[in-house]
């Protein structure tokens, strides 16, 4: 039995015991005292003392829905003895308003944010920065990985969609003053236009704006700098890819890759994690495929789409449900990408990766690569490709090689070798 299976066969015991959960992949516990006989965490542990796995995408995440960073930190080896690698916390940013012994039923003002900073004036049910921090610190004695809910989409209303909270007004004046947000009404599932432009009920968030690049990107480096280890991007299909043409932008390439540049000599673990909330399609004309050359998606339905996960209120009603003839039962939704490392030896300006298959290709010389260590360079190729060259955009190359078929593999121009990257 693997790792992902126990972890599975753990998480359901643990629920059945004492819990109600929100999802399958990533359960959501949702109370702060779940673990209320749990011992407090004690000494140096690693992941493998407790059978959890390397990366967050072959593992499960614990969903700490509004748990405070406090409980989460004190039941820390339960949640490592439970098997899981990732914690994910509710969004940090500054909350449109105080959350601090606030009925659990406004966990809705967790995802209005009014600004792109960790909250830390001492009204937040979730706690201070520095109790976030600590909490990182002691998941990384047990191995596990701290996600981040990020809202990036859209900042609080003042009670309408095209009313801005008066709390953004002295968190982001750049953004509040100079309106940096779509004005183009409802959004809908019809096309790229009104994926992204369309309101979700709060102000949509000029994202395609590099100001708004930056600000998500310097909140990133903030919790980055605290011990985090990936993020959870909510309302992700609502922001642009480069793909959406006359409506896509660089939100994706930049904030990624400039977080996992930032992580690569920041953080505690390989590589930063990343996935985005897309619920049921991406619109019309869109693909998933946009999004995992940056990302890794949510998969909301579960039992080949007969079951949407947010109709699963307990694991009662999960097992209970008939999945005859379902053969995806059980598995897991899987990125279409691979990353491609290319170490830059002869110390190119600019590294290029060019790739192709019998059907695509890229343009000569290809894609900018993105450095993420000392002459290391990365990029996320579609699984699909079977060709790749690695250029200086001026004429020098390497040969033509097969695309490898496993993701984290290195090619090194003065060895002319491939390796696993690590």
């Amino acid at each position: 039995m693997n790792k992902k299976v126990i972890s599975i066969v753990l998480s359901l015991c643990m629920v059945l015991s004492c819990l109600s959960i929100g999802g399958i992949n990533a359960f959501a516990v949702t109370t702060d005292s779940a673990f209320s006989q749990a011992e407090e965490s004690a000494g140096e542990s690693s992941a493998n003392s407790y059978g959890l796995t390397d990366t967050c995408q072959d593992g499960v995440i614990l969903h700490a829905w509004n748990w405070s960073f406090n409980n989460i930190k004190a039941q820390m080896k339960t949640i490592a003895e439970c098997g899981y690698t990732s914690v994910q916390t509710s969004p940090v940013q500054i909350a449109k308003e105080n959350t601090k012994n606030v009925s659990v039923g406004n966990w809705w003002v967790f995802y209005q944010p009014a600004g792109f900073s960790i909250e830390n004036t001492g009204g937040s049910a979730l706690g201070t920065k520095s109790e976030f921090k600590a909490m990182c610190d002691e998941a990384h004695k047990y191995g596990i990985h701290v996600i981040v809910d990020i809202v990036a989409n859209h900042l609080g209303n003042n009670g309408a969609w095209n009313t801005l909270a008066p709390r953004a007004y002295q968190y982001e004046q750049q953004i509040a003053n100079n309106w940096l947000f779509h004005n183009e009404g409802n959004c809908n599932d019809g096309n790229a236009y009104n994926v992204v432009k369309g309101q979700i009920g709060m102000p949509d968030l000029q994202t395609e704006n590099s100001v708004i690049q930056q600000r998500v990107l310097s909140l990133l480096k903030e919790c980055i700098d605290c011990g985090a280890d990936g993020f959870r991007f909510d309302a992700a299909k609502h922001i642009e890819t480069p793909d959406d043409g006359s409506n896509g932008s660089q939100f994706w390439p930049t904030v990624i890759n400039g977080a996992k540049s930032y992580y690569s000599s920041k953080g505690t673990y390989n590589d930063l994690y990343n996935y985005g909330e897309i619920l049921n399609t991406c619109g019309g004309g869109r693909s998933y495929g946009s999004y995992t050359k940056y990302i890794s998606v949510t998969d909301n339905t579960t039992g080949c789409g007969k079951i949407s996960i947010r109709d699963v209120t307990n694991v009662q009603n999960y097992l209970a449900h008939d999945y005859t003839n379902c053969g995806n039962v059980g598995k897991y939704a899987e990125s279409d990408t691979l990353t491609v490392y290319f170490e830059n030896t002869e110390n190119w300006s600019t590294p290029y990766i060019h790739y192709w298959n019998n059907d695509e290709t890229t343009q000569w010389p290809g894609e900018k690569m993105t450095l993420v260590s000392s002459n290391i360079y990365a990029y996320e190729v579609p699984k699909t490709m079977t060709g790749v060259i690695f250029n200086n955009g001026n004429g020098t190359q390497t040969k033509d090689f097969t695309m490898p078929t496993k993701s984290n593999m290195l090619y090194s121009y003065s060895s002319g070798s491939w390796t696993e990257y690590k």
